[in-house]
């Protein structure tokens, strides 16, 4: 698959995930796993956190000291395994750090079972949830009409 095909997945996989399409976004997910190299979803993921970061961006436009960016946990009681792992992998990837975006990702596919697979799924619906922010941000509101 080339590089444009890709693109175009990974953005109609981010924008089905934000418009509470999760079977579509699924079927994508899939699409862009098949022929990979030992399932090596590693380029997906930093696509998918780099339409993550134009959207940390674009809500942060004008804020000072936007230039980098942290994780802080709001409420109680732990958060997920694989949630954990999309809010970091987005956070490390709009720092520019690849070599954190890396490290996660091995950790996760270093785990037994769906870990890894679980965990790229939760990077999708975590930029999906962005996407309808930085949209309500924008726009008041999200959907059509």
């Amino acid at each position: 698959m080339d590089l444009d095909r890709e693109t175009n997945l990974v953005m109609d996989m981010v924008g089905a995930s934000a418009f509470g399409d999760p079977q579509r976004a699924g079927e994508l997910l899939e699409r862009l796993a098949e022929g990979r190299p030992s399932g090596d979803m590693y380029p997906v993921c930093c696509a998918v956190a780099g339409a993550a970061k134009v959207l940390l961006e674009h809500m942060a436009a004008g804020v000072p000291g936007a230039a980098y960016w942290g994780l802080q946990i709001v409420g109680d009681g732990p958060v997920p395994p694989d949630v954990t792992f999309a809010q970091r992998f987005v956070v490390a990837y709009a720092n520019g750090d690849t070599d954190m975006c890396l490290a996660l990702y091995r950790a996760q596919e270093e785990q037994p079972g769906d870990v890894l697979p679980d965990a790229v799924c939760a990077l999708v619906i975590y930029t999906g949830h962005l996407v309808r922010a930085s949209w309500e941000a924008r726009f008041g509101g999200f959907g059509h009409g």
